[in-house]
């Protein structure tokens, strides 16, 4: 019984040796690892900060050799860096755009030739068209007698200068027409009372010169807006009137406002399309001046 108890005493002996062992082990590998670890972590920090530094440093490098490239190229061909990136840049975008046809190409050049050609240029101009005189009287004797026109042909010419916008000219219109029939019978059936045929209604001239000034509004490099207004002389004269009564004669000073239309054709001309007004101050003759529309069709050369 004693020997039982003295080999279980003594396995309690060697177990508790054993666990205080194992303690002091543990312990002491603790305190050995964890210096251990600081130390690698350390190295660790200083490796990538190398690293880091390294790499900024063969950055820095690199930028400087392709700035020295960069700019030895660029002085090379013009001098400056600025200028030849800015015709770099130019070009590249330019290539990028997607080009117009030639269709297009051509009518653009050809707007810009004649919008460019047609101004600040010499022009000579003709017109053909209608005047429609506005009823008018004459006096004869103790009688005021009405008169009224037929729509008459008309003509003008015109020298003046264009300018971008504006164009000043110089306008002569002449223009023949008959009196009505119409009228003269019903003046006679009014004084007489009776309806006597008129064989002879007369004819009337009408001689017009203006100094003319025009804003032109372009609409787009080929058509533009005509807007004038001018100040003149204008002469008119009855003729062939039926007998006794004699020829008649008025003179006095006119004005116009018109609108028309400007159309280029080419380089050197354009269609010209005008409605204008004629209107006279003053007069003191035997027939009252002459107010008249005016629609004409003409063209102009520019030299």
């Amino acid at each position: 019984m004693k020997a039982y108890l003295f080999g279980i005493g003594f396995c309690l002996c060697v177990l508790m040796s054993q666990f205080s062992m194992a303690q002091e082990y543990s312990s002491s590998s603790y305190e050995r690892y964890v210096p251990l670890t600081d130390r690698a972590f350390d190295v660790k920090v200083d490796n990538l900060r190398n690293q880091v530094n390294s790499y900024e440093e063969r950055l820095r490098r690199s930028r400087l050799r392709w700035n020295q490239l960069f700019q030895s190229q660029f002085e090379l061909k013009k001098g400056g860096p600025a200028e030849q990136l800015n015709d770099a840049l130019e070009n590249s975008s330019s290539e990028d755009k997607p080009q117009p046809s030639d269709s297009v190409v051509r009518e653009k050049k050809f707007s810009n030739q004649m919008t460019s050609s047609l101004s600040n240029r010499y022009y000579l101009g003709f017109s053909v068209g209608a005047l429609m005189a506005q009823p008018s009287k004459f006096s004869f004797l103790n009688d005021e007698i009405p008169i009224e026109f037929d729509t008459g042909i008309a003509g003008g010419l015109e020298i003046g200068r264009k300018f971008d916008q504006w164009s000043f000219s110089l306008s002569y219109a002449y223009s023949q027409t008959s009196l009505s029939e119409e009228a003269w019978s019903a003046w006679l059936w009014t004084t007489s009372g009776l309806s006597i045929p008129v064989s002879k209604t007369g004819s009337l001239s009408f001689h017009s010169a203006r100094v003319r000034g025009n804003y032109l509004l372009d609409i787009n490099p080929w058509f533009a807006l005509d807007l004038g207004l001018g100040a003149g002389y204008c002469f008119s004269s009855l003729s062939e009137l039926p007998a006794p009564y004699p020829e008649q004669r008025a003179n006095a000073f006119s004005y116009s406002a018109g609108i028309g239309a400007r159309i280029a054709i080419s380089d050197r001309g354009s269609l010209n399309l005008r409605w204008t007004y004629l209107g006279s101050l003053g007069g003191e003759d035997s027939f009252e001046p002459i107010d008249a529309y005016l629609a004409e069709v003409g063209a102009s050369y520019y030299f």
